[in-house]
């Protein structure tokens, strides 16, 4: 299902069924009882892409929770599992998130499509 190693990440896109939406704003990263600064390149309702300069990355198919932040209050956290890696960029691939956080979500994605 996933790549087998940090370079392998061929056919990653014929997997998404949602757009990316090409995005820059902080969030931060939990993963292995660390937290980490992250910056998110591009977010979809399945999963997101982002960038982390911290050495210990988390890795492919580690589990991990995406906090999306605004004006330094959490707006929602995401729980999501490693899909790529490639130097400092990490592919995160959402899991099932309840009905009230994939509205809220959608309704995030929504507006980053209307401010662009």
């Amino acid at each position: 299902m996933f790549p087998d190693s940090e370079d392998d990440t061929s056919h990653a896109s014929e997997r998404r069924v949602e757009n990316r939406l090409s995005a820059r704003f902080h969030s931060s990263l939990r993963y292995n009882n660390q937290t980490a600064v992250a910056h998110v390149v591009n977010i979809s309702e399945q999963g997101a892409l982002i960038a982390v300069l911290n050495e210990n990355r988390p890795g492919v198919g580690d589990s991990v929770t995406l906090d999306i932040d605004q004006m330094e209050q959490n707006i929602m956290s995401l729980a999501a599992v490693v899909a790529h890696t490639k130097e400092h960029l990490i592919g995160l691939t959402f899991t099932d998130p309840d009905e009230l956080t994939q509205a809220a979500l959608a309704e995030f994605v929504t507006g980053l499509d209307e401010e662009e």
